[in-house]
């Protein structure tokens, strides 16, 4: 997408006051868009390696955008962290949120930010609250990722009896030349 830090934004306590408003936030946090298909051609001039292909297009491949898998952890993390609190049983096996865990260790290693955040001495008042840092616009990564759609949903266990990994992929918005195929008669 190629994003640059343009984008002037504060840092916020970001704190929801109760449970609803903390659920809210999340549920309004979708990780499905980040599953793109690229074409070959453009894959190889960025330099990315040949990947599964999409089923509606063998000449490209499907990738998940870095940004939506860190979401797809946190929300994997957040969403046992629940768990936990309300005794509800475990929904993400714990080899799941130690690879989550392991991945968000490596992408704060790998981005290395080294902005300083301020510290206060007001007692309510966390480091850097209202300072503000250089971002990427995520709006701009959805839209690249909407334009380069791989139509799909996290719909479906892969242990249920009658799973389809192809069920994934038939999430076609209107205009996409893959929408008529991705519904076809054949698939039902």
């Amino acid at each position: 997408a190629g994003l640059q830090r343009n984008m002037a934004r504060p840092w916020t306590p970001l704190e929801a006051h109760n449970d609803t408003e903390q659920d809210d936030i999340w549920a309004r946090t979708h990780y499905d868009i980040g599953q793109i298909a690229l074409s070959d051609d453009y894959a190889q001039s960025v330099g990315l390696p040949r990947a599964q292909r999409f089923p509606w297009d063998s000449s490209k491949g499907i990738y998940l955008l870095n940004a939506y898998h860190n979401l797809h952890c946190v929300k994997t993390i957040r969403k046992s962290l629940t768990n936990f609190r309300s005794g509800a049983p475990q929904s993400s096996p714990w080899g799941h949120i130690q690879h989550c865990l392991l991945v968000l260790r490596d992408e704060i290693m790998c981005n290395a930010d080294d902005v300083p955040r301020y510290t206060g001495f007001q007692a309510d008042r966390a480091s850097g609250q209202g300072q503000y840092r250089m971002c990427r616009d995520f709006s701009k990564l959805e839209d690249w990722a909407t334009q380069h759609t791989a139509c799909w949903r996290h719909v479906g266990v892969e242990s249920e009896l009658g799973f389809r990994e192809l069920d994934r992929y038939r999430f076609c918005p209107e205009g996409s030349p893959y929408k008529e195929m991705s519904e076809s008669e054949w698939l039902q």
